[in-house]
């Protein structure tokens, strides 16, 4: 089926380092975030905060990983965890 091979629902989002978002991010799958945010991403799979990342906001995700600079409270229903590169 032709719309099935070209449907992207479901798939992984990642954002680069080089986009700054103002407002919420929320998404049934899995995020890979590596900019500067000014708000709050919601995920129903895992969060994963890059090395580059600034975000000011809460993280609400199934597992969240931070590697670089989170202001503001995580919530996970699976686990959290903080890098050495995170904060």
């Amino acid at each position: 089926n032709l719309s099935d091979a070209l449907s992207v629902a479901g798939s992984d989002t990642i954002i680069g380092s080089d986009v700054h978002v103002k407002g919420h991010i929320m998404t049934d799958s899995d995020i890979s975030f590596d900019g500067h945010m000014e708000g709050d991403i919601t995920s129903q799979g895992n969060i994963s905060v890059g090395v580059n990342a600034q975000v000011k906001g809460n993280l609400k995700g199934f597992n969240v990983v931070v590697a670089g600079q989170v202001h503001g409270n995580i919530t996970a229903s699976g686990e959290a965890s903080v890098l050495s590169t995170g904060n």
